[in-house]
Order: structure tokens, then C-alpha cells, then sequence
């Protein structure tokens, strides 16, 4: 006869509530950092960009809400700046350091 493995204690209703909201905690919480980052910084970018441009060009002069347009396009434009880099000049340096290390 076979043996059968002794079966593991069952967690209790509250045990696996916390280890459900934790792992839910931990999925969503970098999704939420990048969110409140970027959106702070877009906020950051107009709040020190948009006094210097003249009326005639600031959309909120003909528009009744706030239009978050020049953050959010030098978001864009660094992060695009940033992966470039990133592909680019960081990538062959990561494979030359790991020649290195196999030679």
C-alpha cells in the first residue's frame, strides 16, 4: 500500500485573507508608484513650464479646464530618451561586462 503523505494543516478564514490582500498589496502597489510618479512629475513639469509661455499659446486661456499637455509630452520625450539610452549605451555595457566575466 502506498504511503499517503500527511496532508498540511488548513489555513484559517483570516490566515488566507491577509495572504490574499498581501499578494494583492504587492502586484499592485508598483502599478500605483508608477501612476502617482508620473502624474507628480507631469504636474511638477506644467506648474514650472507653463508661466514662461505666452497666453497665445497656453491652452488654458481658451479652454475651462486645465490641460496637462507639455508634462505629459516631455514625460514621453524622456522616458523615450531614457529607453534609448538604456538599449543602447547600457545594454553593450552589460554584455561587455559579461564577456568579461566568461573570459
Amino acid at each position: 500500500m502506498p504511503d499517503i503523505p500527511p496532508s498540511k494543516p488548513q489555513k484559517s478564514f483570516l490566515q488566507r485573507l491577509r495572504t490574499y490582500f498581501l499578494t494583492g498589496l504587492v502586484v499592485a502597489s508598483p502599478v500605483g508608484i508608477t501612476i502617482y510618479l508620473a502624474l507628480a512629475f507631469i504636474d511638477l513639469i506644467d506648474r514650472n513650464i507653463k508661466p514662461l509661455i505666452p497666453a497665445a499659446y497656453n491652452p488654458e486661456t481658451y479652454l475651462p479646464f486645465p490641460l496637462p499637455g507639455i508634462g505629459l509630452v516631455f514625460l514621453f520625450l524622456m522616458l523615450t530618451v531614457l529607453g534609448f539610452f538604456a538599449a543602447n549605451f547600457l545594454g553593450r555595457t552589460l554584455i561587455k561586462i559579461g564577456e568579461k566575466i566568461l573570459n
